[in-house]
């Protein structure tokens, strides 16, 4: 019998796989259509005694999937972003997305984390740019609410080690898509430069 992730990932490939040449812009109705069965799928979940937290955390695999189908649609409808050379790039969540802990109101938080060159004579890197914003625009006109940001590694230890709630969600994060390698360089640096021998001061400040 198939799992729960591999029943939202074929529902994913019927419903969300994109026509050659359309874009995810044009095609939101897909987008809707799916949150809207697999919305009711985790009603079902719900009314068959899942545990709040079960059904967190298929909410968040449901919005993992759709996040995936996007991108994968973004990079399809733009076949100039193949002349460019792209730099390693990751689509992380975080907060209590990166916890798959999703009430049905919560905000998705996403960082797109980079490597190298972000941003380049004033401009963002062109898989920054177009991978961003087709990503976004698409969330937001399927109405979900969304945080996001772009950091390099880098700028995430200085910001764990400035901001102490920063630095929960960063250890909390997890990948969605993208660089493994580059993520679990994130995961050592933060845990290297911003967690490793400061443990005890860090239960100390969250408690």
């Amino acid at each position: 019998m198939p799992t729960l992730l591999e029943k939202i990932e074929q529902n994913a490939t019927k419903r969300l796989t994109l026509p050659a040449g359309r874009a995810p812009s044009q095609e939101l109705s897909r987008y809707k259509r799916f949150l809207k069965v697999e919305n009711h799928r985790l009603k079902i979940l719900h009314r068959s005694g899942a545990s709040g937290r079960e059904v967190c955390r298929a909410r968040a695999m449901v919005y993992d999937v759709l996040i995936q189908h996007i991108l994968e649609g973004v990079l399809a409808s733009n076949p100039e972003l193949r002349k460019v050379d792209s730099a390693p790039w990751a689509l992380v969540a975080t907060g209590g997305y990166g916890r798959a802990e999703l009430n049905p109101l919560s905000d998705i938080d996403i960082m797109f984390l980079f490597h190298g060159e972000i941003v380049s004579r004033g401009k963002p890197h062109p898989y920054l740019s177009t991978l961003n914003e087709g990503l976004l625009l698409a969330l937001w006109d399927v109405g979900l609410k969304v945080g996001h940001s772009v950091r390099s590694v880098f700028d995430c230890v200085q910001l764990a080690n400035r901001d102490m709630q920063s630095k929960t969600s960063l250890l909390e994060a997890r990948l969605i898509t993208g660089n493994s390698e580059l993520f679990r360089i994130l995961q050592k640096s933060i845990y290297d430069k911003a967690g490793s021998g400061k443990d005890n001061d860090y239960v100390t400040a969250r408690l």
